[in-house]
Parts: structure tokens; sequence; C-alpha cells
């Protein structure tokens, strides 16, 4: 919600389908049975790009989903990309810590958290984020949570 919010904000031309399914599936590679010993990053990109080929997506928009997955953590590199991947980024962002705030009301804000309640989501990712730093200690998240995205994520907008 968070991404087409910020694409309708700034009048981009997207793929709508494909910020969603790379939206609801950026952080697929965090779960156990897809986590393995590299980048959750990529990890989840992969699962999410042979899932929706299966199921008959045409392999021009999974690989821009596999794309907007693999790149929605790359700082830097992800806002340069296509506007997909760029949203996914932004919108993942916004979630996670509030960045590009500026770019929506806060009534869209009150309105997007009140249909999808975050229900305890600072916690909750803040632990899930612990373990992979843990597992990954050269990992890119390890390398973000060492320059203080833990800290950003618990000032997030949000009231939890």
């Amino acid at each position: 919600m968070f991404a087409d919010a910020i694409g309708r904000h700034n009048q981009l031309r997207y793929d709508r389908e494909v910020v969603y399914l790379a939206a609801v599936m950026h952080d697929i590679g965090l779960m156990a049975q897809f986590n393995g010993n590299g980048s959750f990053e990529v990890e989840g990109a992969d699962v999410a790009r042979r899932f929706l080929l299966k199921r008959g997506l045409p392999e021009r928009r999974a690989d821009l989903v596999h794309e907007a997955i693999a790149l929605h953590a790359a700082v830097g590199k992800a806002s340069k990309m296509a506007p997909e991947v760029a949203l996914v980024y932004f919108g993942a962002g916004m979630d996670v810590v509030g960045f590009r705030a500026e770019d929506l009301s806060t009534e869209t804000v009150r309105h997007i958290v009140d249909a999808y309640p975050r229900q305890g989501f600072k916690k909750a990712f803040s632990e899930v984020l612990d373990d992979e730093v843990r597992r990954k200690p050269f990992s890119h998240m390890a390398g973000h949570v060492g320059l203080g995205f833990s800290r950003r994520i618990q000032s997030a907008p949000f009231a939890e």
C-alpha cells in the first residue's frame, strides 16, 4: 500500500500488479524454509520468481518482481532502477522506518495503517532481523543493523 501510494503521489507510470506481487513477497527469504546461507533478499527473489512463473506470470514480469525483491534493501541502487523496483524499495522503507514519509499525507498513512494494523511489527521484525544477523554476520542486512537500522525501526513514525 505504501509503495502504491508513493507511486501515485509522484505520478509514476508502473505495473501495479508487479509492485503488489513484489511487495507482498519481498521478505519471503526471511522465512526459515527459504532462508539458506545466502542473501535473504536474493533467495526470496528466486523463490518468488519460480512461484510466479509456475503460475503463468510472463517471464519479463517475473524478472521484474525478482529484481524488486532482490534490491528492496539496496540503498543507493534501487531508487535508480525501474519504477516498480524503486517503489518496492520506497514502500518497504516507509513500512519499516518511515522512509519517504514526506511523500504521503498523514491521512493517507493513517488510512493504510488503519486498514492494515501493524500488530507488533517493530518488535517482531527486529527479532527476525536479529536472528538473520546472528546467522549471517557478514550479510548485507548485518551491515544495515551495524549502522543503526534497528534503532530506526523503533523510531519509525508509527505507534508500534
